[in-house]
This record gives structure tokens, sequence and C-alpha cells, in this order.
């Protein structure tokens, strides 16, 4: 007697409940398929999945409607799944009067990418079929490529970047490729080709408000802090190389990502030629000569004892009878010489000569 009451519970509650399932489950959402000129998108058609009401807020979700229906796309849940392709969570909505909340329908409809195109917001047509029903509608989406093609550019650079010896920054300029896309970046890192050259290893830091870069905007947006050891550099930079030729590199690798699309990595090689300021090089001059004359004054000192003790003048004294007298003498000036004269002069009663 218990069984058959729960057995006839059961067969009232389905004949409540089946003619709403089953007309929800034969209700198909699907999107026209995109061509670029260098890609194109394909999406395959979904079914049903009733809902009671959608997860998350409706006011942020992008929207568009029919003349029955109110189509929604939580474009923050867009995921990529492990099988290569994309799925976007779509909710549909009929516009049923004298209901407070009609259910819902979430489509998860695949998206399949192909080409090399960049991530955009584009309108495509969809399409809702119900219960014998046709109805077609616009929205914009975005659109994403799983391609190697960058959304980020960084540079280009014309030739070697030109740095100093002390502490320099450099700036290189960021642009968003997306037309109506923004793109955030996640992180940067900088590499040096040489790392014996550099006190610290370089720092790279964002100048952009958020980390987000706005559809089709160039920044100088990424700062690369150098810091070189002096004599490294120096000798370097003394080595001949032509003027288009780098004499360090550093590696520059920025992590970023669409909103909504998947992880990309882009990178940059900044060749980097170190070019002391004239002034430099006139107080490097300068200072080379200073400890060349330091270095060499204790024998320039030598010298000048050696040649005073070799000087010698001979004094020649005639006295006043005719007779010459001859005195080799060592004084160290002119005037000493002056009075020595003067003295042997009065002594024998002649005159120098």
């Amino acid at each position: 007697m218990l069984w058959s009451t729960q057995l006839l519970h059961l067969l009232l509650l389905t004949l409540l409940i089946s003619p709403v399932g089953s007309e929800a489950q034969t209700a198909t959402f699907g999107l026209e398929n995109v061509h670029f000129p260098d890609g194109q998108v394909d999406f395959s058609a979904a079914a049903c999945e009733p809902q009671a009401s959608p997860p998350t807020d409706l006011q942020r979700m992008i929207s568009t409607e029919t003349s029955n229906y109110d189509v929604f796309l939580d474009s923050e849940a867009i995921s990529f799944r492990p099988y290569g392709y994309f799925e976007y969570p779509f909710y549909v909505k009929p516009r049923i009067t004298g209901q407070l909340s009609p259910r819902f329908c979430l489509f998860k409809v695949r998206v399949h990418d192909q080409g090399h195109f960049v991530d955009r917001i584009y309108d495509v047509s969809f399409f809702i079929e119900h219960s014998g029903r046709h109805e077609n509608g616009l929205i914009g989406i975005p659109l994403y490529s799983t391609s190697a093609q960058p959304v980020l550019q960084v540079g280009p650079l014309s030739g070697p970047v030109k740095i100093s010896m002390g502490a320099t920054q450099i700036y290189l300029p960021t642009k968003n490729l997306s037309p109506n896309l923004p793109v955030e970046i996640k992180g940067i890192t900088a590499v040096a080709e040489n790392p014996s050259i550099w006190q610290l290893p370089p720092q790279a830091a964002l100048t952009i408000r958020d980390h987000m870069l706005q559809p089709g905007q160039t920044l100088g947006g990424i700062q690369i802090s150098l810091v070189p050891k002096f004599w490294h550099a120096l000798g370097t930079s003394i080595y001949p190389t032509a003027p288009d030729r780098s004499q360090e590199s550093i590696a520059v690798l920025v992590q970023y990502r669409t909103r909504g699309g998947i992880p990309k990595l882009e990178s940059v090689v900044v060749p980097i030629r170190f070019a002391p300021a004239f002034t430099f090089w006139i107080l490097f001059v300068l200072g080379t000569f200073a400890l060349i004359l330091v270095a060499l004054l204790p024998l320039m000192r030598g010298l000048l004892s050696v040649f005073h003790k070799r000087r010698s003048v001979v004094l020649r004294i005639e006295s006043s009878d005719g007779s010459e007298i001859r005195v080799e003498v060592k004084p160290q000036d002119e005037e000493s010489i002056r009075r020595l004269l003067n003295t042997l002069a009065e002594k024998v009663g002649g005159r120098p000569k």
C-alpha cells in the first residue's frame, strides 16, 4: 500500500513537470560562423539546460533581445576547455506575460577558432528555435584566437639603445593591437645576456595604470632599470664595433591576456650600447694624465737632483797685477753666483770675468 502511494505521487509529479521540461529541452541556440581575412570562428549549436536563474548578476552580462527572448552572455565565465575549444555560456529568457520569474535556458556553445586573427569584439548573428518558432538576432561578443598571433606589441626599436655608465632607465613603447578589447599585463621579466656586466639584475616595471592597456592604445609603459658595473661597461664600450651593433642585450618577456582570452607571451630583445658622455671622456683623459704625473714625480725629482749636483760654474778672476785666478764652484742659482763673484773680487782686488 505504501509503495503504491509513492508510485502515484511520482506519476503526478512527472505529469506536472514534463511539459515544461520537454519543451525547454527542444529549444536550440546557435550562432553563424564568422570569417576574417586571416582566420575564422565556428560555433556549435547547443541544447537548453533549464536553469532557475543565472548564477550571476544580469546587469554585468553582454545582452541583447529579440521579439520574444532576452539573451545574455556571461563573458567572465567564458572558459578554454582542454579539448581545444572555448565554451561560451549563453542564457536565454522567454518573455512570458504574467510570470515574475520565467525559466532560463543555459546554452553552452562550443567555439572553435582557426587562423591568426587578433582578439576582438564582433557582432555575430544568432538564432533561437523553440516550439516551432524561429527568431534571429545580433549580439556583440568577444572572439579569441588560440594561435601565437600577438595582441600586444612591444617596440619596435630602430637600433641599439645607448645608455651611460651609471644607473639608467629605458622605456619600451607598448601597443594594444586589439581594436576593441583591453589587454591586461600580468607580469614582466627582464634577463641580461651577460649578467657579469651589471651590478644588479635588470629590473622591469609597469607604468600603466591598473596594468590595463585600452584598445588601440600606445604607451611607453614598460620601464627597464639598468645599473652597469663601471669598469666592465667601460671595457665593453672601448671594444670597437659597428655603430649599429649591440654590445649587450636585454631580453624582456611580457605575460598578458585580453579580457576573457587565453594567457599569451610576448618577447623582445633590447640591444644595448654603452655610450659614455663627452664630459666623462674629458675627465677620464685629465684624470689619466694626472695619475701619470703623480707616478712620474719621484723620478723627475731624482733627475733634477742629479742635474743640480753635476752642475758647476768656473769663475775666472783677474787680479790687479794681471794674474788670473780660476775657481770651480757649484752654486744653486744666479744670485748666489753674483754674490760669490763680488766677494772674491774684493779679496783679490780684481774684477770678475
